[in-house]
């Protein structure tokens, strides 16, 4: 069995998708034999990823491009026509056209929740998923809820829900940032998608103007750009590197998560593992699947319909989580397996 991988996500900053495809690589690392799994990289200069210096028994290639679209749709899928794998894995929801493989869709959030995506990205999503979707060897997703959504959506019944994890945190020093940081602080962490409702987090601090509040998270040029009035008590801190935002995670006095739409929604999780034990998530059907055992759910559409003062931290035994990325791993590898001995 030859399985490549796609890799252009070596050369994007680790976010949600990112973060998902390096821990799944690193997992089948741990257990795959040497010459069986390959990824396939542009050229080596555009790479931002520390993972191919780690790996053991898969291969790095790079062939020339930078990682954009062509790169994906066009020199990718040549290379991968010439030298003939049995499958191509692509971990964060595009594949190309011609060489469309096995996918994971972590969210279809350009047909749910489209309102943050700008016209380009909404209807290259679309258009590629559209096409693609009913070709995939297999699909994979991270969680039911999505898996369910994909099935009714494009009547598709070859979807399997391969969870994040959160093995990866243990990884990391938690290191404070070289910031004033308040001595008590309530904590958001995402992008500055209005699916991540922000807005919400505005309007608790307007309510709540004896209390601290941290935004942490890169801006995107694919999402609309979205203004705010920031007030004085809330600061967006922007991008961090891993080190900080564990240390933030593990000192905030609660997370807050107010996300109207999400495949997963991996930083509640990285917070509760790390230490803040009180998780405040928005009340919606994704949510409540992954994290109905460590968080409070309240409306964040209507702020004034619950109290920060009134949330306890929950405890419970995190082994008993099933969010791991070696079970994960293990699932892709099986599927590819089996589609590789039709």
């Amino acid at each position: 069995m030859k399985i490549f991988i796609n890799g252009k996500f070596l050369c994007q900053k680790i976010t949600g998708a990112q973060r998902y495809a390096t821990e799944i690589v690193k997992a089948l690392d741990n257990f795959v034999e040497e010459n069986t799994f390959y990824i396939i990289a542009p050229s080596k200069e555009y790479v931002l990823n520390e993972l191919p210096k780690t790996l053991t028994n898969i291969k790095v290639i790079y062939i020339k491009g930078k990682p954009n679209y062509f790169w994906e749709q066009w020199t990718l899928p040549r290379y991968c026509k010439k030298n003939k794998p049995d499958d191509l894995l692509n971990l964060c929801n595009v594949a190309p056209i011609l060489y469309p493989g096995s996918c994971t869709i972590h969210d279809i959030v350009f047909i749910d929740a489209p309102k943050g995506l700008n016209w380009k990205l909404k209807i290259m999503y679309k258009l590629i998923t559209q096409l693609n979707v009913k070709r995939y060897n297999n699909i994979f997703t991270v969680s039911k809820t999505i898996s369910k959504r994909i099935q009714e959506y494009y009547l598709v019944n070859n979807v399997y829900v391969t969870y994040n994890g959160f093995d990866h945190i243990s990884t990391f020093d938690a290191e404070k940032p070289q910031i004033s940081i308040p001595n008590e602080y309530y904590l958001a962490v995402g992008s500055m998608n209005p699916n991540k409702n922000f807005n919400a987090i505005i309007d608790l601090a307007v309510k709540n103007p004896n209390k601290q509040f941290l935004i942490v998270g890169g801006s995107f040029k694919s999402f609309k750009k979205i203004e705010y009035k920031i007030p004085q008590n809330l600061r967006f801190l922007g991008y961090v590197k891993d080190e900080n935002l564990i240390w933030l995670y593990k000192n905030a006095k609660a997370f807050l998560f107010p996300s109207i739409y999400e495949g997963f929604g991996i930083p509640p999780l990285e917070a509760y593992i790390l230490g803040c034990k009180t998780i405040i998530c928005n009340d919606i059907p994704v949510l409540r699947e992954l994290f109905s055992n460590i968080a409070s759910f309240v409306d964040f559409n209507n702020v004034d319909s619950f109290n920060l003062n009134d949330f306890k931290p929950k405890t419970i035994d995190i082994s008993t989580l099933p969010y791991k990325w070696e079970n994960s791993a293990k699932k892709i590898y099986t599927c590819l397996l089996e589609e590789y001995k039709k």
